[in-house]
């Protein structure tokens, strides 16, 4: 099963790779529920994104790379419909706004 527009996907804000469980999907052998608010393809292999999610909120994120791995990022809320998510190394993927 894949994430899909209107999933949602939960995580720590402070640490995306900390997850509640729940009855849903795995993401890098972690269980994650199954309504994402926003989804963000990263195509281009970068190590920073400024993603205009629209939410009006600051939401959780996750970072699952081309590979299928949840990854390590760093979060700043710019306001609340902007963050900054920010990689060790560039990589392309998705991101998950819950």
């Amino acid at each position: 099963m894949s994430i899909r527009q209107g999933d949602t996907v939960i995580a720590n804000k402070t640490n995306p790779t900390v997850y509640t469980a729940g009855n849903g999907i795995k993401i890098d052998n972690r269980v994650v529920s199954s309504k994402a608010k926003f989804i963000f393809d990263m195509g281009i292999a970068q190590t920073e994104w400024i993603v205009v999610h629209g939410l009006n909120d600051y939401p959780s994120v996750v970072v699952v790379d081309s590979g299928g791995n949840t990854i390590e990022v760093g979060v700043e809320y710019l306001d609340a419909n902007r963050c900054k998510v920010t990689m060790n190394s560039p990589c392309k993927g998705t991101i998950y706004f819950n």
